[in-house]
């Protein structure tokens, strides 16, 4: 039986035969009741503690910094002006910093379930009809 990491909450595309792990919470968000019984489910715990969360904070700066920079001079080409990194850092900012962030989360989720688990298949949700416009930066955790 082949132990597959499900990064969906489509359950259409859940395979039927195999052990499911599920990478988080939101995966079940579609099975009424299934928060309240998890016991019935395998979500692979996220292990972060301080050290990690320190680590990852000190990513987000460093990927946020040299992404800003990038953003600018694209942003400035495409706009055909000249503002400064801190134009662009206040108009969006608070967006890159929050989308930065959660990658690099999801990014250690992901690696620490197929380390504990010996995963070997993994399925995703279908983007094809995946809709990337977001109304507010709390709309990147809803979108997974």
């Amino acid at each position: 039986m082949d132990k597959c990491l499900i990064l969906t909450s489509n359950k259409k595309f859940w395979p039927r035969k195999d052990k499911l792990y599920f990478l988080g919470n939101w995966c079940l968000e579609n099975i009424p009741g299934s928060l309240k019984k998890k016991s019935n489910f395998n979500v692979v715990a996220s292990s972060f503690n301080e050290k990690v969360l320190d680590k990852n904070f000190y990513l987000t700066k460093k990927i946020y910094i040299s992404l800003s920079k990038d953003i600018t001079k694209e942003l400035n080409k495409i706009q055909k002006r000249n503002f400064s990194v801190r134009f662009w850092e206040i108009i969006v900012g608070p967006w890159l910093r929050e989308f930065v962030g959660f990658i690099i989360g999801k990014f250690d989720e992901l690696e620490s379930a197929l380390k504990n688990k010996n995963i070997n298949k993994i399925i995703l949700a279908n983007h094809k009809n995946f809709n990337l416009n977001l109304i507010h930066t709390d709309d990147i955790a809803d979108k997974n």
